[in-house]
């Protein structure tokens, strides 16, 4: 099976792990965000964290390996069932929405086909 390198896989991992940080920072310190976030917004933002966190720990083994892994798993399958629910719905329909939807950002001509 193809895969990507180790050294590319823990980047992009700390990458995701930075951008958790910065979105949950940024609805704490942000008064507008603070407005508009539910408690549900925090808990798909852990969830996430968690899920790659957890993977991170457990494929360097920093700490029982066992527990991690499971925790890993538990927060990827709570995620992955958490999609159709939550506001991570955005990820499926982003490509339908930028060819459907005609706005400022669109590969197209600014008329709506529909």
């Amino acid at each position: 099976m193809p895969s990507f390198p180790e050294r590319l896989s823990d980047g992009l991992t700390l990458v995701v792990l930075l951008c958790c940080s910065y979105f949950f920072i940024r609805r704490v310190v942000l008064a507008r965000m603070r407005a508009i976030s539910s408690l549900a917004d925090y808990l798909v933002l852990a969830l996430v964290g968690v899920s790659f966190l957890s993977g991170y720990l457990a494929y360097h083994q920093i700490f029982d390996y066992q527990s991690t892994i499971t925790i890993h798993m538990l927060s990827g399958e709570l995620m992955l069932m958490a999609i159709p629910f939550t506001k991570m719905t955005h990820m499926t329909f982003f490509f339908f929405n930028r060819f459907m939807v005609i706005h400022e950002h669109t590969l197209g001509r600014g008329e709506r086909v529909w």
